[in-house]
């Protein structure tokens, strides 16, 4: 009988199974194919719409300088805020554009950029609560923060981590579900998405919805009112009953507004931090060309000197070649405008 070389394995195959393994062969070329043309497909579409995106915002931004300049005429303010609200909102389309084509240029998803978000964030809350048991599940909870008091367990929280250009209703529905499976008292939807409304606080249901630099804040209270709760000697049904009406109180202008504040604040100082970094690896820069400058004029002037000494003519100075300066990679990020 006529045997064949495997192109895979390189074993010895009978005829039937050899053209199996061409055929299997064939076909996941013909579904690798098929994955680089759809990438492409969403690359190019992702570039047409940040074009599109970018073409709307200068042309925003060019209709509000002339409101600026037409600003002493009656509804120039009104204007103007109108304006302004849409230039905020093409920015924010531009920015969600932007990071779509990282993620494809990277080969990543929003899922699996999500693992490393929660991996973080479970880091966080783990050196926030060292008393507490915090867990990364991956499914049911993305993190079950399970809340210790006098050595028992007095209560959980679910935390559901989504890095997504939108707040979607499967997302709320995944956290309720996973609440419900775990038993917990307070599930909160950590997401980097936008909705209308949202402003870094929100409520749908028994889930609570809050921008990533409001998580810890938030975390505190929910585990805060799992304490009393559990100081009160309240049942399980009770502790339920009256987690639901504190997530009133949390969704409330008494909480909502200055926790929405803190979590712009934290955005602004953020960006300062990173502006105050960038602008400290520029005057770094300038000073290590001066250095070397300096270290050129004294070596060159030196070898003349030496050359005159022995007998022979002064040279005119060369090309001086400049050398970047090499920095740790978190001041390389901090440079290049990454936050």
């Amino acid at each position: 009988m006529k045997t064949y070389k495997c192109p895979l394995c390189g074993s010895t195959l009978a005829k039937g199974k050899y053209e199996a393994v061409l055929h299997i062969q064939a076909e996941r070329e013909k579904a690798q194919k098929a994955d680089i043309e759809k990438a492409n497909r969403l690359l190019h579409q992702a570039q047409q719409a940040t074009s599109s995106l970018k073409k709307q915002l200068s042309q925003t931004r060019q209709r509000l300088k002339e409101a600026d300049a037409d600003g002493q005429k009656k509804g120039a303010l009104v204007e103007r805020k109108r304006q302004e609200r849409l230039t905020a909102g093409l920015q924010k389309k531009l920015e969600i554009a932007n990071a779509r084509i990282a993620q494809l240029a990277k080969g990543t998803t929003p899922q699996t950029e999500g693992l490393e978000f929660e991996d973080t964030l479970c880091r966080r809350l783990q050196k926030e609560f060292p008393q507490d048991r915090i867990e990364h599940k991956g499914k049911g909870g993305d993190i079950l923060h399970a809340v210790i008091f006098q050595g028992r367990q007095a209560g959980v929280i679910i935390y559901e981590c989504k890095r997504t250009p939108s707040i979607l209703p499967s997302h709320i529905h995944q956290t309720a579900e996973a609440k419900r499976i775990r038993e917990a008292h307070f599930a909160i939807l950590i997401t980097t998405g936008i909705k209308k409304g949202f402003t870094g606080l929100g409520r749908e249901g028994n889930v609570l919805i809050v921008a990533p630099l409001g998580v810890v804040p938030l975390a505190h209270l929910c585990r805060a009112h799992i304490v009393e709760m559990t100081k009160a000697k309240l049942d399980g049904e009770e502790k339920n009953r009256v987690a639901t009406q504190m997530l009133n109180y949390i969704t409330s202008p008494t909480y909502k507004v200055p926790l929405e504040e803190a979590i712009q604040q934290s955005d602004k100082a953020r960006k300062l931090l990173v502006k105050e970094m960038r602008d400290h690896v520029h005057v770094w820069q300038d000073r290590y060309v001066i250095y070397q400058t300096i270290q050129w004029d004294v070596v060159s002037i030196q070898e003349n000197v030496g050359r005159v000494l022995a007998g022979g003519s002064p040279q005119p100075l060369g090309m001086q070649r400049i050398e970047r300066l090499q920095l740790p990679a978190i001041t390389r990020q901090a440079e290049s405008g990454q936050s």
